[in-house]
């Protein structure tokens, strides 16, 4: 029947062949239109019009898509903020970009039937038309009259391609499948890796509704593109040989990982991709894949765990180096989105970039907004709004973390940080963006409690609005589902609780019993062996708040010092002083003011803790310089003065001494607590000293006690007592 079939074809003029062909493929796309499924299997996609699939594939090629909610685990004082990377990286946000299909066509133009060659050309015209459907219809007729195993894997590929440019990638990868069962019985290299590579892709793109469904369609994807290397070696198909090596090191980062452990062995694996990659796809000759891997490494040097702060540096320094080969090419008038996506990326790694001083710090920082703000040049708000999103985002993070000469500065930009996420917020909504809608308000939530306050009642408000940040986010990070950033979260929150005002004793304690729950909540995820830093951060702030916790006796409050104690310590263990200079001086205070508050027994313990604490306070000294970080500084200044005056002396002349120190640390606390610029920490330091001063010089002592005096409002029930010693020493003047 076929042979009579394509006999009477052949007798056709060309103006009747036409003809048929319109009516034939008319009926077959009003068919296909009548039995289309709309979803199926899981499938990606509903309908879509050929107008709608060619701009979905525009922004496609210049936009990214959240597939995977992995939480950044970068880390400041209260814990990390979220910072995302705007290409395939696991950091912030895992995106994937769609990568071309494989146009394989293997020797279908030269099929011996004749319609085989004709059909392949029209189904070829349709694709170029963006009219997938129809392309289809034209393929499987090529199916139905072409023999040779190769070209109909060939065939099979192309229908695939279809399916896979409509986002039906469930579908798309069925047909790759057939064509690789066809490219294996004609033992074809080409085809068989072509196959494999595509079917990879479909993998990765293939909608999961949970995150289980999502690390088994990645693990697929992976074993699917080291099968594929097999057939495309280096030396026979370099081009395709390093594409491969491409996506396959993008899923390697995207593969989901039981122990942090296998995650650092996926990110190096992945590495070794990107650089076997760039062996084939040099700057002269392939630009534009030279610099989409520069950007993949840079990312994954980003994403790469360190064990020392000085591997972080170098593996960072990388980074940044790939991100600014990439911008070699990547420049803005002739690549504007991709150039914006590295500039967004290298802010991100200059933020990131572990320095020797806090200067250093700061010109990384400055830059790093140099490039956010460059990003958003190009990343409109009506045009790519995830983009802007993403970027306000990184931009705030940035503002955030920007060293200030003086306290106005550091309001000014904490402000505009807000004002970032804020921005940020008008897209990423709760119901469209849950993901990055937490991450964004985990970030308001710290730069909130960051902000400056000129009175106890605008810090508690400030308080608050952290608060309800970090619940809005946890209503997100379930422990679950998101146990990293729940865990961030509740240690965040914690914070928040550990720094709300309040009015009464009791309001404090339920507070502070509330930050013990959260930072407790934390430490169910952040387990030493696993996540050291993160485990140390905590622990420090737990300690922070068994200090802080009221008690109802002597024993309960003794307890209570006991276990901030432990918590400080376990901290240590981490915080080395040559690996985290800055995390260790902040423990050793903690660990000083802790020593300091511990109940005795007898007097010859309590000396024993102050002397333990006075010991912590230098070794905090060691690291905060007046000059790099005078506020730090001015603070263990404070509390060393607090060590020295109660410890106990055996003489007079030992007595005066401990005054005499105490005094010099509180003046040199007091050069930088400034009473405009840092009201609450002036108002401490200025009633530490004139009480030390009132058996020393009752007139500086009066004076000194009234300047704390006339800021009562940031020392909760100590009012009444400094009138106390105000009309004491005026009296004995």
């Amino acid at each position: 029947m076929l042979e009579i079939i394509i006999e009477w074809w052949g007798k056709l003029s060309d103006a009747n062949r036409i003809a048929i062909g319109i009516f034939i493929l008319g009926s077959i796309g009003a068919l296909i239109k009548l039995l289309w499924p709309k979803k199926k299997d899981g499938g990606d996609s509903s309908e879509i019009t050929n107008g709608d699939i060619q701009k979905i594939e525009k922004v496609e090629a210049e936009t990214v898509t959240a597939v995977q909610g992995v939480l950044d685990e970068s880390r400041r004082k209260a814990g990390g903020a979220y910072i995302e990377n705007l290409n395939v990286a696991p950091g912030a946000t895992v995106v994937i970009n769609v990568p071309p299909p494989i146009d394989y066509q293997d020797g279908v133009r030269e099929s011996v039937v004749p319609e085989v060659r004709r059909l392949f050309e029209a189904g070829r015209e349709h694709i170029e038309k963006g009219e997938f459907r129809e392309a289809i219809g034209v393929f499987e007729a090529c199916i139905a009259l072409e023999k040779d195993h190769e070209k109909r894997g060939a065939i099979y590929t192309q229908i695939g391609n279809c399916y896979y440019k409509m986002r039906r990638y469930i579908e798309a990868g069925r047909f790759y499948a057939d064509g690789l069962k066809e490219a294996q019985k004609a033992g074809d290299v080409e085809g068989q890796g072509a196959a494999l590579f595509s079917i990879a892709n479909t993998f990765n793109l293939r909608h999961a509704a949970d995150g289980a469904t999502r690390g088994n369609n990645v693990k697929e994807a992976v074993g699917h593109y080291k099968k594929a290397l097999q057939f495309f070696s280096r030396d026979e198909y370099p081009v395709d040989y390093a594409g491969t090596q491409n996506n396959l090191g993008n899923s390697l980062r995207d593969l989901s990982a039981a122990t942090p452990q296998e995650r650092a062995d996926n990110v190096r694996k992945a590495t070794v991709c990107y650089e076997a990659a760039l062996e084939i796809f040099k700057k002269d000759e392939y630009p534009v894949d030279y610099v989409t891997i520069q950007n993949n490494l840079g990312t994954t040097y980003t994403d790469l765990p360190s064990a020392t702060p000085r591997e972080r540096a170098d593996n960072v320094r990388k980074s940044i180096q790939c991100y600014e080969n990439a911008l070699e090419i990547r420049k803005k008038d002739e690549y504007p989105v991709d150039y914006a996506m590295t500039q967004n990326n290298l802010g991100n790694a200059l933020r990131d970039l572990p320095t020797a001083t806090p200067e250093e710090r700061a010109e990384n920082i400055r830059k790093a907004v140099a490039c956010f703000e460059a990003a958003l040049e190009i990343y409109k708000k009506d045009e790519y709004p995830a983009q802007y999103a993403a970027t306000q985002n990184n931009l705030g993070n940035a503002l955030r973390d920007l060293p200030s000469a003086t306290n106005e500065e550091r309001a000014e930009n904490v402000v505009k940080a807000i004002v970032c996420y804020k921005a940020a917020l008008e897209i990423r909504k709760k119901d469209m963006y849950p993901v990055d809608y937490a991450r964004t308000q985990n970030n308001l939530g710290t730069t909130y409690t960051d902000l400056p306050s000129a009175t106890p009642e605008e810090r508690s408000e400030n308080v608050q609005k952290a608060i309800a940040c970090y619940e809005a986010a946890l209503e997100i990070c379930k422990k679950d589902e998101y146990p990293i950033g729940y865990a961030m979260t509740q240690n965040n929150l914690g914070a928040a609780y550990m720094d709300l005002p309040a009015a009464m004793p009791e309001e404090r304690a339920k507070n502070v019993r509330r930050a013990i729950a959260c930072h407790e909540a934390a430490l169910e995820i952040r387990k030493k062996d696993e996540y050291p830093v993160d485990y140390a951060m905590t622990q420090n702030n737990l300690g922070l708040a068994y200090t802080h916790l009221p008690s109802a006796t002597p024993e309960e409050r003794a307890e209570n010092i006991q276990r901030a104690i432990v918590c400080h310590e376990a901290a240590l263990e981490i915080y080395k002083k040559d690996e985290y200079p800055v995390d260790y001086a902040r423990t050793q205070n903690n660990l000083g003011d802790t020593l300091t508050a511990l109940p005795a027994a007898t007097p010859q313990e309590r000396a024993e803790n102050l002397r333990k604490a006075i010991s912590c306070c230098e070794a905090a000294l060691e690291i905060r310089k007046k000059d790099e970080y005078p506020v730090k500084y001015a603070m263990t200044q404070n509390n060393l003065g607090n060590a020295l005056i109660n410890l106990s002396a055996a003489t007079h002349q030992e007595r005066a001494e401990n005054v005499r120190k105490a005094i010099v640390c509180y003046e040199a606390a007091l050069e930088i607590h400034k009473k405009d610029e840092y009201p609450q920490d002036y108002c401490l330091s200025a009633a530490n000293l004139g009480m030390v001063l009132m058996d020393v010089d009752k007139n500086k002592a009066c004076y000194w006690l009234k300047e704390a005096y006339a800021l009562r409002q940031f020392l909760s029930d100590q009012g009444k007592r400094l009138e106390e010693l105000i009309d004491k020493v005026s009296e004995g003047r």
